[in-house]
């Protein structure tokens, strides 16, 4: 099976491709693309499928993990796991003739390994970590009014763009990164769930967005997988998800921009607690600061450091995770001569609940993690990729030493 995967990932990377332009979920962010170069015949054809009003994003990602200290085990076989994406994407003024909507269905399949196990680690080590999966993950409309005025997104969809997300943190693969784990739990990759956004942005400095999903997951229910409704209509007062942030965006005279988001989460499913008694309803609260820090005096350079900060909190007599803190920043454009490369460094800690009966032994799981994006070709990305765990679960297992590999095809 292993050397089908290979196969598979290496007759894609041989393949010519098109420029990617998919917001659907926090992976897909991975790849910005910053200097278009000549396009080829594949590309000019999907740009005037764009010019009509349809946009399809075909993307595979890859990636190799090998635990070489510490940890549960070695890692002796790769753990090479990989992720097919296609996206769809009708833009209703093209093709419909009225202005601001948009129709989207994703589709994605994926196998492989799973190096957290190797490690240990209570978060995942890759963006495309997960149980084997082959679903439509989302299917949505989303209405704009007014340049953002007011809008509103219905179906089944991934919020994690939406809520707590940094957006100088996207490029990180661990998942202490991508969103807090006291966050239980926001439906995104690979448990998007049926739900309902609403949003406004009243002035140019201030965003308010709300949402109400399925959070039946919560409950054991692989959402991702139970078709497009799942629970949502099934006793939605039981296991629902709500969640709501305020964004607070600036740009310095300088010309640095910032923002920074409060937000708050309920979901309504009654747990059993660690020690004893039941918590009707889980609740937490979050903050989220993007930072630029420098950007480059060159004329026509797109060089620049961000920075970012997150921290959660929720309750710990039913939630795994207490508290939850990360940290970091990338700097794109670092070479002269490599300006959409990208290398960053980060730090998360995940706080465990030591309530009798949640099986952790050690108090915090720490997250470190040294990258390099290299961008050969504006429709593939190769990222080498370190990582230290420090008290890998929580469970008295070695401090683990993990060396990562991935790779994105992006049409």
């Amino acid at each position: 099976m292993q050397k089908k995967f290979i196969r598979l990932f290496l007759f894609s990377l041989a393949l010519s491709a098109s420029s990617y332009a998919s917001d659907t979920n926090a992976l897909l962010h991975l790849f910005r693309k910053k200097n278009i170069p000549k396009q080829t015949d594949t590309e000019s054809m999907l740009a005037q499928m764009r010019d009509q009003g349809v946009d399809f994003s075909p993307s595979l990602f890859a990636s190799s993990g090998w635990d070489v200290a510490g940890g549960r085990k070695r890692t002796t076989d790769g753990n090479l796991e990989y992720l097919l994406d296609l996206n769809l994407k009708l833009q209703s003024d093209k093709i419909a003739g009225f202005k601001g909507g948009i129709f989207s269905a994703d589709f994605q399949l994926r196998r492989g390994g799973h190096p957290a196990q190797d490690a240990g680690s209570f978060e995942f080590l890759s963006l495309i970590e997960a149980n084997n999966l082959t679903q439509l993950s989302e299917l949505w409309y989303r209405q704009s009014f007014g340049e953002d005025l007011f809008w509103f997104k219905v179906g089944k969809n991934d919020c994690s763009l939406y809520f707590d997300y940094a957006n100088n943190g996207s490029y990180f693969q661990n998942s202490g990164f991508e969103g807090l784990s006291t966050i239980r739990i926001l439906p995104a990759y690979p448990n998007p769930s049926m739900g309902v956004i609403v949003g406004s942005t009243p002035v140019d400095f201030i965003a308010i967005k709300a949402g109400l999903f399925d959070g039946s997951l919560i409950l054991g229910n692989q959402t991702g997988s139970k078709g497009i409704f799942g629970e949502f209509f099934t006793d939605l007062s039981a296991h629902a998800f709500m969640v709501g942030q305020i964004d607070f965006s600036w740009n310095l005279k300088s010309g640095l921009t910032g923002r920074v988001g409060v937000g708050g989460w309920h979901n309504t499913a009654h747990l059993p607690n660690y020690n004893k008694g039941t918590s009707k309803g889980v609740q937490g609260g979050y903050v989220v600061v993007d930072q630029t820090v420098w950007q480059s005096s060159v004329k026509n350079s797109t060089s620049e450091i961000g920075a970012f900060f997150q921290i959660g909190f929720t309750s710990p007599k039913p939630n795994p995770v207490k508290q939850a803190y990360a940290a970091g920043m990338s700097w794109i454009g670092m070479f002269p001569k490599r300006p959409n490369d990208v290398f960053g460094f980060g730090a998360s800690m995940e706080r465990f609940s030591l309530e009798p009966g949640s099986g952790y032994v050690k108090p915090a799981e720490v997250d470190l993690e040294v990258f390099y994006v290299y961008i050969p070709k504006r429709w593939l990305n190769i990222q080498p990729d370190v990582q230290y765990i420090i008290n890998p679960g929580g469970s008295g297992v070695n401090n683990a030493f993990v060396l990562l590999l991935d790779a994105a095809v992006s049409f």
